[in-house]
């Protein structure tokens, strides 16, 4: 009789569990990227240079989507956990979306994560157009040596060369991007944007 008894309860707590889970309120996006939020903590643990880029690309997206009139704080949200899926490893992308939904994210913020380097799911919004490009200019700065980047003109030909591959590739057909908009990042990555 005990043992229905536990079995009872353990279904109804779990169930509860469950629904709790499936109905609670999505995080705010300041909440998931201050600095005490748990995630945050992980990834700071696993990696100082991963936190590093993820911050990096968190503010400058941030910069870039005010400049554009996009959203702004979707796009940091999501700028800060692009690489998130490295926690877990692969396959990155189905992972990332997963931590972020165990973390109740909003919904908009899961997409562009579903949506990393166009590699399952199409870049389909102008936010996520940002993230990605803002991580790979980033990327490409992190791996090349810093006096070589420094230099104006090198620092202007390397944004106009990763952002030239990415669009010939297709990778923003579906991102609703104008060419007004593209050049504008151009713009403020090569002439407002603090990459190092």
């Amino acid at each position: 009789m005990q043992h229905d008894t536990d079995c009872s309860f353990s279904y109804f707590f779990a169930d509860r569990l469950y629904y709790y889970a499936k109905h609670e309120k999505e995080r705010t996006l300041a909440e998931i990227i201050a600095e005490n939020f748990p995630l945050v903590q992980e990834i700071k643990n696993y990696s100082e240079i991963d936190y590093a880029h993820a911050r990096k690309v968190s503010s400058v997206a941030e910069e870039c989507a005010k400049e554009l009139g996009a959203d702004d704080k979707t796009v940091a949200a999501a700028g800060f956990y692009y690489r998130i899926g490295k926690l877990e490893g692969e396959p990155f992308v189905e992972n990332g979306v997963r931590l972020a939904e165990i973390n109740c994210f909003p919904k908009n913020v899961v997409k562009i994560l579903s949506e990393y380097n166009g590699e399952l799911n199409a870049i389909s919004s102008i936010e996520s157009a940002i993230v990605h490009i803002v991580d790979s200019i980033v990327t490409k700065f992190e791996l090349l040596d810093k006096e070589t980047v420094k230099n104006s003109w090198n620092h202007d030909i390397i944004i106009y060369q990763t952002l030239n591959e990415k669009s010939a590739a297709g990778l923003y057909d579906e991102a609703n991007l104008g060419m007004n908009q593209f050049i504008k990042i151009r713009e403020f990555l090569t002439k407002g944007a603090d990459l190092f």
